[in-house]
């Protein structure tokens, strides 16, 4: 999975905002379609909007299950999270990113998850990383 980190998202990496594993902190995912254009200048969600997906059922979901795990080998840390469902869903739309932010509507990092049709599906899950469990969401070298 490609991902672009956001100017506004390294402020949280750099431990200057809420902190990924702080159990108190909040951070959710939109689902936005292949017409977004990720710019690392992007700064809140109101410049996502315009191409998240709509349709009944679908709405932002609270990423959980947020930790930090520190890879020696590879001299990364990973951000890793549980997977997020989406149900009740009940549209014909495609997305393509993955768009985490903050509570307060601050901008994190745009995951590319290729395109995926959500035709015919009433939950569809996002696994981090393909992981069933816990999965990276993003990694800091």
């Amino acid at each position: 999975m490609a991902s672009l980190t956001y100017d506004s998202g390294r402020t949280m990496l750099a431990g200057l905002g809420p902190r990924w594993d702080d159990a108190k902190a909040k951070f959710w995912v939109l689902l936005a379609k292949a017409s977004y254009e990720p710019k690392p200048e992007h700064k809140t969600i109101d410049q996502v909007k315009a191409h998240e997906l709509s349709g009944s059922g679908y709405e932002r979901r609270q990423i959980e299950g947020r930790s930090l795990r520190v890879d020696p080998l590879e001299h990364r840390v990973d951000y890793v999270a549980k997977p997020v469902t989406f149900n009740r869903l009940y549209t014909d739309a495609q997305y393509r990113w993955a768009v985490v932010f903050q509570d307060d509507g601050t901008l994190v990092a745009a995951i590319d998850m290729t395109t995926i049709s959500l035709r015919g599906l009433s939950e569809h899950t996002l696994r981090w990383d393909g992981k069933r469990s816990e999965g990276r969401v993003l990694s800091v070298y």
